[in-house]
């Protein structure tokens, strides 16, 4: 017994050593709630706010937030103020979406940024992945999706590109959307993040018979 309790502590001894136990964050408790939406915020240094007008309460049990900078206004040569409502003249940051769906969870945040760089890269995004990581939880280290996502192929003439990642736990999938002509100036971008390939493919399948 002595000298099974000495391979024990030794085995336990190694697995630390080694890296094999880890500290990783628990799952975050879903749908999202505005505390949790808004500690991401903070973490990462990403502007916004959220307003309780645009809070949306969706048919599969998601709740909806959209995330503004206060600070920031629509150009005047883009968006006439005659066209605009007080609430449309502030940015849109983010819209986060999130619920259990047949007992499994799922998130998707939709960024916006008005002028972003002429050519992709992944490190322009960081900021954005690390939010959507920090907002889903489940993870041992805040950059690992984007991590995952950095050797992706995607196309060499800035077009619209979607690619996924397979991570212990999570299924991600990823959509960046260019500006779609020249009088456009918004990239978009969409991170959703599935417990599971197969629960990605059940909630597409949902969405695409209502």
């Amino acid at each position: 017994m002595k000298r099974l309790t000495c391979v024990l502590l030794t085995v336990i001894s190694l697995c630390f050593l080694s890296g094999c136990i880890t500290d990783v964050a628990p799952r975050s408790n879903f749908p999202l709630n505005e505390a949790a939406i808004i500690a991401a915020l903070e973490e990462t240094g990403l502007p916004g706010s959220i307003l309780e007008e645009e809070t949306h309460y969706g048919d599969l049990g998601n709740i909806s937030y959209v995330i503004r900078n206060p600070e920031a206004a629509f150009p005047v040569t883009v968006y006439p103020e005659s066209a605009r409502t007080d609430l449309e003249d502030k940015l849109v940051i983010a819209a986060v979406n999130s619920a259990v769906f047949e007992g499994e969870q799922f998130l998707s945040v939709i960024y916006v940024r008005r002028n972003a760089p002429d050519t992709f890269a992944w490190e322009d995004w960081k900021q954005h992945i690390v939010f959507a990581t920090l907002l889903n939880g489940g993870y041992e280290d805040e950059e690992d999706i984007y991590r995952a996502f950095l050797d992706k192929e995607r196309p060499d003439d800035n077009s619209s590109f979607t690619v996924d990642a397979q991570l212990t736990g999570r299924y991600c999938v990823t959509n960046c959307n260019p500006p779609s002509d020249s009088h456009s100036i918004d990239t978009s971008m969409v991170v959703s993040i599935f417990e599971s390939q197969e629960a990605y493919q059940n909630i597409q399948d949902r969405l695409q018979h209502e």
